[in-house]
């Protein structure tokens, strides 16, 4: 709440400088993410990712393919995955985690052999990101489960 207050406080300053009005505006942005206040979130979100450069443009356009992934939007959160992945690839942990939303938007899409194989490589390839690896072996199993569940149909 603390971080919060200031950076609205930052934000309100006059000739503020770029790099920290956008810094600002993802303090809020997270801060409201680990509220689950997603609303917020995607609210200064917005601002970073029109504002901002590198990787916390990265980090923003991550947040919005989420969001369209949570409203069920799983082609055009998979479009905002692909410009991860084509202009921002040099920020490798934006670009895994956004390879799980992708997972999710082609289980979404119930084409459970492309969310089965970008999990599968998410796993075997990206094994110094332990908590996206963490959470790609659980929608793997989410995937494996339904697919069982589905057979016994």
């Amino acid at each position: 709440d603390l971080a919060i207050s200031y950076a609205k406080f930052l934000i309100e300053k006059e000739n503020i400088e770029k790099t920290i009005f956008n810094d600002a505006n993802a303090i809020i942005a997270k801060a409201a993410i680990a509220k689950n206040d997603f609303t917020t979130a995607k609210k200064y979100y917005t601002i970073v990712e029109k504002n901002a450069e590198g990787e916390l443009k990265a980090e923003a356009l991550y947040y919005n393919s989420f969001f369209k992934n949570k409203a069920k939007s799983f082609e055009a959160s998979n479009k905002i995955i692909l410009t991860i992945i084509a202009d921002y690839s040099s920020y490798k942990y934006w670009g895994v985690k956004s390879y799980l939303i992708m997972a999710k938007n082609y289980a979404g899409l119930d084409d459970v052999y492309q969310a089965t194989f970008v999990l599968e490589n998410i796993i075997k390839n990206f094994t110094q990101f332990k908590d996206v690896i963490a959470e790609a072996k659980i929608e793997l199993e989410k995937i494996k489960t339904s697919k069982t569940t589905k057979k016994q149909d």
